[in-house]
């Protein structure tokens, strides 16, 4: 695969829609009832927690039968999953109009990702005392591919916003590398005890230090992987088909 077939899949892959959750063979008003469902729900979590007992719940504030949960085949994860996709969709719409103003300079990415981790991190707080079930239930083995799907699509986004439009031997290699201090810094903002969670952002800072000095290294290299780009990007690709990341699951 040629590195301008992979740009225009990336490219077409990139942006989170607000109807990701909607099924081809679902209708507009159908769509809705389940979306009405999932938010309601996400006032039930404190009681129920990520169950089928607050989708059902959620489906009797909204005036509807206590067999509505039926409609998520995945039971209290598709409400684990709905939060985690909301608040990536919500992160986009706040951190958008920052797009390419990071720089590419150490000191910018850093800057850049820290304020747009810790943007995102803080979406989690309405329900962070219940957040680490809602993990626990996408590290199962049955969602892990969801699980990175959705931390694959929001470090994409963290890296386009930050002005890199770059695709090459490591493209998907910062991706990881940034969704390891993602998944790192939310485990540790789970255990903070501290006033504004600046434990957490001191962890998130000395994580950013490790990631951009292996990204600077990456990069001195990069020029002699060009020959092998081809062979790379097909490699890649079949890895990030097999795990999700070009794709998204659909109610």
């Amino acid at each position: 695969m040629s590195a301008h077939v992979l740009r225009n899949s990336v490219v077409s892959e990139r942006r989170l829609h607000s109807n990701a959750y909607q099924s081809p063979n679902c209708s507009d008003d159908s769509q809705q009832v389940k979306e009405n469902i999932l938010k309601a729900a996400l006032r039930k979590i404190e009681e129920f927690g990520w169950t089928e007992d607050a989708l059902v719940a959620g489906a009797a504030e909204c005036g509807l039968p206590s067999i509505s949960h039926g409609l998520f085949d995945r039971g209290g994860a598709d409400l684990v999953i709905y939060f985690y996709n909301s608040n990536n969709e919500d992160f986009v719409r706040t951190c958008g109009s920052r797009k390419n103003l990071a720089g590419g300079s150490h000191a910018a990415l850093k800057r850049f990702f820290a304020e747009a981790i810790k943007e995102r991190l803080m979406l989690n707080t309405p329900l962070l005392e219940w957040w680490a079930s809602g993990l626990g239930i996408l590290a199962q083995p049955r969602y892990a591919r969801e699980a990175m799907r959705l931390v694959g699509q929001l470090v994409d986004e963290m890296w386009y916003l930050s002005g890199d439009t770059t695709v090459d031997s490591n493209w998907y290699g910062k991706r990881a590398a940034l969704a390891a201090v993602y998944n790192a810094t939310e485990l540790h903002m789970l255990q903070d005890k501290s006033d504004g969670f600046v434990d957490t952002w001191e962890f998130l800072d000395r994580q950013l230090d490790a990631y951009l000095w292996l990204h600077s290294r990456i990069d001195r290299v990069q020029e002699p992987l060009s020959n092998t780009l081809p062979l790379l990007n097909a490699g890649v690709t079949t890895i990030a088909n097999l795990t999700g990341l070009n794709q998204r699951r659909h109610f």
